[in-house]
C-alpha cells in the first residue's frame, strides 16, 4: 500500500471537511476551489505541488495535479472554464462522466480525457469510486488534444489496468526526481501516456462509419488524382461537410486531402521519372500537375531535389 502511494500526501474528507480543497495555479499560488462546484467525502492521496519553471512551462507538457482518490456515493464535480486537461482512470468501483452534451459510465479499467474549459461534470456512479487525477497541461496540450482526440469520445480502457497506472505512476516518479532533465523526463512521459491512450480509445459507431467512408474516399482518390478533385466533390463523395472531411480526413490518413492527392500525384511522377523517358512537364501533365514551374516546386518541396535532378541520379 505505502508502494502504492509513494510520493503522496493522505486527505481524509468526513462531513464537515467534504468543501474544504485547495488547488494550485500554474505560478504556484494556492486556490480555493468555489465551493458547489464539488463535493468530496472519503479519502484522496495527492501529490504535493512540483513548481515548475516558466520557461519549461512554454515548450513542455507538465503535470499540474496528480491524485488517486477513493470516493464514495456523495462525490461530484462539476465546473468549466479550467485552464487544463485532465486523465481520469478508474481503479475500482464506477463513475459517470457528462461532457458535451453526452453521457458516459466507467468503471474499472475505463477512463476519459477532456479539456476541461468545456464545461463538464462526473461523479460515483455507485457506491465507491476509486480513481487517478491527472491534470496536466502545457504549450502542445490543445495541439494534442484537437488534433488526436477533440472529435470523438473521451473514453479509452485498459484491458490491464495496472499497464495504465504504471504508466502513469512513471510520470509522478519523474515529477519528484531531483534530476536536471525532470521536467523534459516528465513532459516525455506525459506524451507517452497520450499515445497509450490513443491506441485504448473506445471509438463509437459514429467514428468507425466515418473511418469506412474516409477509406472508401482514398481508394477513390487513388484511382483519380490525376483528375482535377475539389474539397466540395470529395466532401459529396462522402456525404460530409468540407471542413467535417479536413478534420476526419487528416485524422485518419495524417494528411489533409489536398496534401494527400499531391503525394500520390507526386509518387506517380517519381514513377514515371524512373521507369520512362517522358519529358518531366509532360509527367507533370500526366499525374494531374500541368503547370511545370509549380510540378518542379512541389517535387523539390517533398524530395528534395528537381525532376531533372532525380532523372540524372537514378541514370
Amino acid at each position: 500500500m505505502m508502494e502504492k502511494y509513494r510520493h503522496l500526501k493522505e486527505h481524509i474528507f468526513d462531513e464537515d471537511s467534504s468543501r474544504k480543497l485547495s488547488t494550485y495555479a500554474d505560478d504556484g499560488k494556492k486556490e480555493d476551489i468555489k465551493a458547489g462546484d464539488f463535493l468530496l467525502h472519503g479519502r484522496i492521496y495527492s501529490l504535493p505541488h512540483v513548481p515548475v519553471p516558466p520557461l519549461f512551462m512554454e515548450h513542455v507538457l507538465y503535470l499540474q495535479q496528480y491524485a488517486v482518490m477513493d470516493m464514495d456515493a456523495s462525490f461530484y464535480t462539476h465546473r468549466k472554464n479550467y485552464d487544463s486537461f485532465l486523465i481520469l482512470f478508474t481503479l475500482a468501483g464506477c463513475g459517470s462522466l457528462k461532457y458535451r452534451g453526452k453521457d458516459y459510465l466507467l468503471s474499472e479499467g475505463d477512463g476519459f480525457l477532456i479539456d476541461c474549459r468545456d464545461e463538464h461534470s462526473y461523479h460515483t456512479a455507485g457506491g465507491r469510486w476509486e480513481h487517478i487525477v491527472l491534470h496536466f497541461n502545457g504549450r502542445d496540450a490543445t495541439f494534442f488534444y484537437q488534433t488526436y482526440f477533440a472529435d470523438g469520445s473521451p473514453l479509452f480502457h485498459f484491458a490491464n489496468p495496472a499497464h495504465c497506472h504504471t504508466l502513469i505512476s512513471e510520470i509522478v516518479d519523474s515529477v519528484c526526481s531531483m534530476k536536471a532533465n525532470r521536467d523534459f523526463c516528465t513532459s516525455i512521459r506525459i506524451q507517452t501516456l497520450l499515445a497509450q491512450i490513443w491506441d485504448h480509445r473506445i471509438e463509437s459507431a459514429v467514428e468507425n462509419e466515418t473511418a469506412d467512408h474516409i477509406r472508401l474516399l482514398c481508394k477513390y482518390i487513388e484511382n483519380h488524382f490525376s483528375e482535377a478533385l475539389t474539397l466540395k466533390e470529395l466532401a459529396a463523395f462522402c456525404g460530409f461537410h468540407p471542413s467535417y472531411l479536413c478534420r476526419a480526413f487528416k485524422k485518419e490518413t495524417g494528411y489533409s486531402p489536398k496534401e494527400y492527392i499531391t503525394v500520390l500525384r507526386l509518387e506517380q511522377a517519381k514513377e514515371l521519372l524512373y521507369s520512362t523517358s517522358i519529358p518531366a512537364y509532360k509527367v507533370g501533365v500526366l499525374v494531374g500537375i500541368p503547370d511545370e514551374t509549380n510540378f518542379t516546386r512541389l517535387f523539390k518541396k517533398y524530395f528534395h531535389e528537381t525532376p531533372g535532378e532525380y532523372r540524372n541520379k537514378i541514370r
